[in-house]
């Protein structure tokens, strides 16, 4: 379990948005950097019943809807940031 202090210009909404999107991105991710059950459990009860998108995103993306996570993000963005993982190792 983890525990989030926020400091004075986070809001309790900011943090549910980037446990969201970290739980989602690191699902994508987990063979790499192994998070635990526990792990995905405790974002998942920390995200709240809101649907967000992941990003901004333009009239010409494809968008899905993730439900686990209540995210919906465009189709090719796990195919952009593993691009970029690529490029960061």
């Amino acid at each position: 379990m983890f525990t989030i202090t926020p400091s004075l210009n986070i809001t309790a909404a900011s943090i549910r948005r980037r446990v969201q999107k970290t739980g989602f991105l690191l699902e994508h991710y987990r063979d790499i950097w192994n998070p635990s059950d526990n792990f995905f459990a405790e974002c998942q009860a920390r995200i709240g019943k809101n649907k967000r998108c992941s990003v901004k995103c333009t009239a010409h993306d494809t968008l899905g809807y993730n439900r686990r996570w209540r995210l919906v993000a465009p189709h090719d963005l796990l195919k952009i940031t593993s691009k970029e993982a690529s490029f960061n190792v």
